[in-house]
């Protein structure tokens, strides 16, 4: 197959973590294209990708973009033209006739869905990013990641004695936004028998700050950008999500591989993967801090829960199926597609 991954965001987030993974391993087997801004190239170096830099930031209606884009994609002429979420879907649905078959991935809930009605198929990451989409052809395919190294035991040991003074270490990890309810979890600390750690940048960095000092809440710290996070996972005996709004995010796939305690919001398929006793509601500062007092005096209990749901991730939640479910998806849309032109010579 000749393959074509269209990508129009930035940054270093989840949709962009799997728009790089699939297109990495997909190349192995097909020839694969990427069209994204110029920033993902260094991904794509020295690999079977073939990297095309585009700028498509701004107004997703500019005239320029679509001529280039239309270009491309007729010296390429693609099998397949896969749109990663809302973005790319609305760029990409204007030019459905340069590709035998189209693929749009949802990411996460959204109130505006229309850009995906044209497409052959959609891929949604969880059942819940879904729910308000209307279309006969959408497979569910779960974000996966390769088998985790094991991290050093004794860079874990330091990092965690660095971190914590022999309390429970709590980690939530993400971008600083309101999204990932970060200014839940941070009140609901007060008074609670650990540390809890927050790797991740973001616009909301100074409001959270402000929100540890004003409330005294001594036992949280931001650790802003980390590149260990493995080894903070490694170290942690609880791991939190505390997120308003989510698709099926990475850090709860790494979390089950490297088979912590998660505590999380109901996020899309969220009992697929964790038990229902470690589960709050939606933005209730009130309910955080008293699972998080409940699970810390019974986490032998938990552990336990967690055994089935780590072990389901291990087979389930790994970046071969993901790969293996969208091609075998590919083959499925084009078949039908080539079934359905011969019925019409």
């Amino acid at each position: 197959m000749k393959i074509v991954q269209l990508l129009a965001s930035q940054g270093h987030g989840g949709l962009e973590k799997h728009f790089v993974e699939l297109s990495l391993a997909l190349s192995a087997w097909h020839e694969t294209h990427c069209i994204a801004p110029a920033e993902f190239a260094h991904y794509f170096e020295n690999t079977p990708v073939i990297f095309h830099p585009m700028d498509l930031q701004g107004w997703r209606y500019r005239p320029i973009t679509h001529r280039r884009l239309a270009k491309l994609l007729r010296d390429i002429r693609p099998d397949v033209l896969h749109a990663q979420a809302n973005k790319a879907a609305t760029l990409a649905k204007f030019h459905l006739h340069s590709c035998r078959i189209s693929v749009a991935t949802i990411h996460n809930r959204k109130s505006s869905t229309g850009m995906f009605g044209a497409y052959d198929g959609l891929v949604s990451v969880s059942r819940g990013a879904a729910n308000n989409v209307r279309h006969p052809k959408i497979r569910v395919i779960h974000n996966g990641i390769a088998a985790l190294a094991e991290p050093s035991s004794q860079k874990c040991g330091r990092l965690r004695r660095r971190l914590t003074d022999g309390q429970p270490l709590i980690l939530a990890v993400g971008r600083l936004v309101k999204a990932k309810g970060f200014d839940l979890l941070i009140p609901a600390m007060k008074d609670i028998q650990a540390r809890l750690v927050i790797a991740g940048t973001g616009p909301d960095q100074a409001v959270l700050q402000q929100c540890i000092e004003k409330n005294k809440i001594h036992n949280v710290r931001l650790l802003g950008h980390r590149d260990d996070i493995p080894e903070l996972m490694e170290a942690c005996d609880l791991f939190v999500i505390s997120s308003r709004n989510e698709g099926f995010p990475y850090v709860l796939i790494e979390a089950l591989h490297s088979r912590r305690i998660i505590l999380s919001t109901p996020i899309p398929d969220a009992l697929e993967f964790i038990p229902k006793s470690a589960l709050v509601p939606i933005a209730d500062t009130h309910s955080i801090h008293q699972l998080l007092n409940r699970t810390l005096d019974n986490i032998d209990q938990l552990r336990v829960e967690y055994r089935p749901f780590h072990e389901k991730a291990q087979t389930v939640l790994t970046l071969d199926n993901m790969v293996k479910q969208t091609a075998d998806f590919y083959e499925l849309l084009l078949n039908e597609k080539q079934t359905l032109d011969k019925s019409r010579r």
